[in-house]
């Protein structure tokens, strides 16, 4: 590990800004740079760019403004590839910590390097670090440039820009120094000068420069930086005299002499400009006016799309080509993102709230198949007279496929007073021979007193028979609410077909909608264990860790983040050889041990309880099955004997066992009939959902709050063949029905009738 701190960053560390423990006179080595090392890395403040491996970001330390460079591992892959295609790879900070230092010494403005850090044995897991002084007023000039047509300065001040620029490219060539990435938003001039006619120029970004020996740079590096410089300031008018004076400055003779004597140079610099323009317009970078608005210089800088998380830093910012030139997008608010293939997003196109739009990217391996189904479904939705958003531009940016949609106002999701015309979408959807494979209440919005269909990609011409449009319609009712009434919603969707439902087909609508929510159930079981929208799901060798995306809690997140210290200071429930539950506070933690080598052996090939628990707990919630709320799953795949192979955690269900009520029951007392629906409405829900529970003791049945709570779901199995599921569902009935057998046999007959 290398660690370089300046002096104020030094103090910093030692006065405790930095939040790193460093002891009163130690030397900042060892442990303790390792300690100020990732201090420095977990700095926050304000994004200015952010790709997968680097994040650059402004912030605050004692006091003082600086620009930190986070640099991730890149992988042996991503060297493999940058080498394969005949670039150098771009693996850490050193490149500009080392520029940043040949500039000073070479009188270059550029920004002072306050630390600089390398932690990893190997390039490919290396993660490095610069923080360097913020150069506060100074104004990029690109900017200057893209806003020349409506604000141009003087003559003069073009002229002494034109020489700066010049003067400085010069001295960084003859310091060795190659810059890669020499734009005019690289360049920065000092805003108070500048207002006064003089000029101060200093150079940033200097992550992927290339620092030469004691010679210059080569002259194809050099022909790069110059064809940069001459592509991006194309929007600045200059003259044959301007260009001429830029070469008598950078070369530092005649200009008739300079172009006569590298006449091949600066025509492989013009030639190279040229591609670079060609590739901009290919790729939509947006130039000019097309690159301002109220968030170009404040929004994070998204170079591929498919380097945003969940949780990107809002607003942020990329380049689009929709057919009409480059245009900057900026995303304002995120409405769901697929991580690696699909984000949807409020966006605005230009400076004012009317060019909002609703912008859809794809990208990844099948961004060109899902945009293309996209743009087909919404086509084929619209034919049948359903109210789709439309279509503004389709093109690519930010190496993805992009469509931009009219917004839809005061749009929201549907309730139970627009069911009868949701029904009647579907029905329009049918006759029109096109079926929404993807079929769910968050394809579509209501506004106006109109239902819009917003999701083409799963959309596809089809024509079905009755009990598959049925099947559709059970599907769609199956994630509302169990008070919409769905015998009326079946009318409707018939009347609209010009159908009549036959007895046999009104008799069949139960069946159809407990098969749809037992499929959304079982759907939702399997979403819980992988990285979703509604899951957030953290897996790598060690272990894996699971939790709800909308639970923000302080006491489960201490608990997420040391179970075994929980469970070692919690209230005792239960002590077993296999599994150990204590209660803290409101929540229940059970703690799965591995209790030999046998049984960690038979571990390694099964599905563990825990994840079991975990998945059964949300399937079953969302078919309305009373049972304690699961809040998360920690499962570690390297547990040797004697440790913990999993934790679970979960709501405590607050009530009385029916064991207890078993024990205090006497003959005398008959079973309330509250509670004989309570039991009768669990095994139904159970048969409907066709679960098996495995282990129906009297302790794991929890009567609270008028309702019979199923707990303990380690064994519970979800059984896809009906004749297996009657099978194992008779044993949890007559195990259920043995928790009773000292009790008066009036009460377990009545108890029976309950359980069917």
């Amino acid at each position: 590990m290398h660690l370089y701190l300046r002096d104020d960053i030094e103090a910093a560390a030692r006065s405790g800004a930095l939040g790193a423990s460093v002891p009163p006179g130690a030397a900042i080595a060892g442990d303790v740079a390792a300690s100020v090392f990732e201090a420095l890395f977990a700095l926050t403040g304000e994004v200015y760019r952010q790709s997968e491996n680097r994040r650059t970001l402004r912030c605050e330390i004692a006091g003082r403004g600086y620009f930190a460079k986070l640099h991730a591992a890149v992988g042996w892959r991503e060297i493999a590839t940058s080498w394969s295609t005949g670039k150098r790879p771009v693996i850490g900070a050193a490149d500009e910590y080392r520029a940043c230092s040949r500039l000073a010494d070479a009188g270059v403005l550029a920004p002072g390097v306050a630390a600089f850090g390398e932690s990893g044995p190997s390039p490919a897991t290396q993660r490095s670090l610069v923080v360097c002084d913020a150069l506060d007023g100074f104004v990029s000039l690109e900017e200057i440039a893209n806003d020349w047509a409506r604000n141009p300065r003087p003559t003069a001040v073009k002229r002494r820009l034109l020489v700066a620029v010049a003067d400085l490219a010069s001295r960084m060539h003859a310091a060795g120094v190659c810059h890669r990435d020499f734009y005019l938003c690289h360049l920065l001039a000092n805003a108070a000068k500048l207002s006064d006619g003089d000029v101060e120029l200093a150079v940033i970004d200097l992550h992927r420069a290339v620092v030469a020996g004691q010679r210059a740079p080569s002259v194809r590096a050099r022909v790069r930086d110059l064809a940069a410089l001459c592509y991006s300031a194309e929007a600045v008018p200059l003259a044959r005299t301007d260009i001429a004076r830029f070469v008598a400055t950078y070369t530092g003779q005649p200009p008739a002499r300079a172009v006569r004597g590298q006449r091949r140079f600066w025509a492989a610099v013009q030639r190279r400009a040229s591609r670079l323009r060609v590739r901009a317009v290919a790729r939509g970078l947006a130039t000019g006016t097309a690159a301002l608005n109220a968030h170009g210089a404040t929004a994070v800088s998204i170079g591929k799309l498919s380097d945003v998380g969940r949780d990107p830093s809002l607003p942020f910012r990329f380049d689009a080509d929709f057919g009409d030139g480059g245009r900057r997008v900026v995303c304002m608010e995120l409405l769901r993102v697929q991580p690696g293939r699909r984000l949807v997003a409020r966006s605005r196109l230009g400076a004012s709230p009317g060019d909002d739009v609703i912008v859809k990217a794809f990208f990844g391996r099948r961004g060109k198949r899902d945009c293309r189904r996209e743009r087909r479904g919404l086509q084929a939705l619209e034919s049948t007279g359903v109210a789709v958003p439309r279509l503004q531009g389709a093109g690519r940016g930010a190496g993805a496929h992009v469509l931009a949609f009219e917004p839809i106002d005061a749009a929201r999701a549907p309730g139970m007073a627009d069911l009868p015309a949701l029904v009647s979408v579907l029905a329009r959807l049918h006759a029109g021979g096109v079926r929404q494979r993807d079929l769910h209440l968050g394809n579509f919005v209501v506004a106006t007193g109109a239902v819009y269909a917003v999701d083409g990609g799963g959309a596809r011409r089809q024509r079905m028979g009755r009990r598959g449009c049925f099947r559709d319609v059970a599907r769609l009712l199956a994630g509302g609410s169990p008070e919409w009434d769905v015998a009326d919603a079946f009318d409707t969707y018939a009347k609209v077909r010009g159908w009549t439902m036959s007895p046999r087909e009104r008799g069949q609508i139960d069946v159809l909608l407990a098969a749809a929510r037992r499929r959304e159930a079982i759907r939702l079981a399997r979403k819980s264990v992988r990285d979703c929208t509604p899951f957030a799901v953290h897996s790598d060798a060690v272990g894996l860790t699971a939790t709800a995306r909308d639970d923000p809690d302080p006491q489960l997140e201490a608990v997420v983040a040391d179970p075994e210290r929980a469970v070692a200071t919690g209230e005792p429930l239960k002590r077993g050889r296999t599994a150990t539950v204590v209660r803290c506070g409101s929540l229940v933690v059970k703690r799965y041990n591995v209790k030999n080598r046998a049984h960690w052996w038979r571990l390694k090939t099964r599905v563990s309880r825990a994840r079991r628990a975990w998945q059964a707990g949300h399937g079953l919630r969302l078919l309305g099955v009373p049972t304690a709320r699961p809040r998360a799953l920690v499962e570690r795949f390297d547990a040797a004997p004697g440790s913990a192979a999993a934790y679970l955690v979960l709501d405590y269900v607050d009530g009385t066992s029916l064991a207890a009520l078993a024990v205090a029951r006497t003959s005398s007392v008959p079973v309330s009939a509250d509670m004989l629906m309570s039991v009768r409405e669990l095994f139904a829900a159970l048969r409907g959902a066709r679960v098996a529970h495995g282990d129906m003791k009297a302790t794991n049945l929890i009567l609270a709050d008028d309702k019979l709570h199923l707990v303990d779901l380690d064994a519970a199995v979800w059984h896809r063949n009906p004749w297996w599921f009657r099978r194992r569902h008779q044993r949890d009935c007559e195990r259920f029905q043995r928790n009773f057998s000292a009790l008066d046999p009036a009460i377990r007959r009545a108890l029976a009738e309950a359980v069917g």
